[in-house]
């Protein structure tokens, strides 16, 4: 079994209180800081062949810091940003929040030379501050993992990956949402002696359009090919 409790303080940053974002972000000077308390408990099995875990989490957050979206009056009122004709952001504290959920991996061997991984993710996240209509930003409710080693020969090994992440919240307003995606990838490593490795592979195999932020598009395929020494 394993478990935890910790605390953390986040201080906010001189950008954080004071920059203007090019005239998109509104400086708050008054950010206080977010304190946030960790609990976790756990437990973890293994065996020869296979093994798994679980982990239950919750984390209470007070004074929680997020980007809040300020919407522009009508005129002849002034926009809250001076270089924004619709919307601008700024840093606040957002009260109270909640964020719990569950953790679970599992790894198996079925011959000696293939492993096999797989994780999944699940958080619930509750607003638990007096501005209910805040949405909480940049954070999955599901995401899971899928991995395979496979050591087709002594000096070569092959790894396969895939990663699915549910939709998120892109701004408080709940207006831009990032959609659930999934990518993956392949790597070829061939070691022709100790410590050095070649490898090529490429990242998002399917050339999945995905964003982490609405309208901030990740790369595409990507092909890579690297030399490595090992010391």
């Amino acid at each position: 079994f394993v478990a935890g409790v910790s605390r953390k303080t986040r201080f906010p940053t001189l950008k954080d209180r004071f920059s203007g974002g090019l005239g998109t972000v509104r400086p708050n000077p008054a950010l206080k800081r977010e304190i946030a308390d960790h609990y976790e408990i756990g437990y973890e099995l293994r065996r020869e062949r296979w093994g798994g875990r679980i982990a239950l989490f919750q984390s209470e957050l007070d004074d929680a810091i997020q980007s809040v979206t300020l919407l522009t009056p009508p005129a002849p009122a002034e926009p809250p940003c001076p270089n924004s004709t619709t919307t601008c952001t700024q840093l606040q504290n957002v009260g109270k929040q909640r964020h719990r959920g569950v953790e679970l991996s599992a790894t198996a061997t079925p011959i000696d030379a293939l492993t096999l991984i797989a994780q999944a993710n699940f958080v619930d996240i509750d607003n638990r501050g007096q501005n209910s209509a805040v949405k909480i930003t940049g954070t999955p409710d599901a995401i899971y993992r899928l991995r395979a080693d496979w050591n087709l020969l002594p000096q070569w090994r092959l790894r396969l990956d895939a990663q699915h992440e549910a939709d998120r919240f892109s701004n408080s307003t709940g207006t831009r949402v990032a959609e659930s995606f999934t990518v993956a990838n392949a790597f070829l490593r061939f070691s022709p002696v100790t410590r050095v490795g070649i490898d090529i592979g490429v990242r998002n195999l399917t050339d999945e359009l995905y964003a982490y932020d609405e309208g901030y598009y990740e790369a595409g395929r990507t092909w890579l090919a690297q030399v490595d020494y090992r010391y």
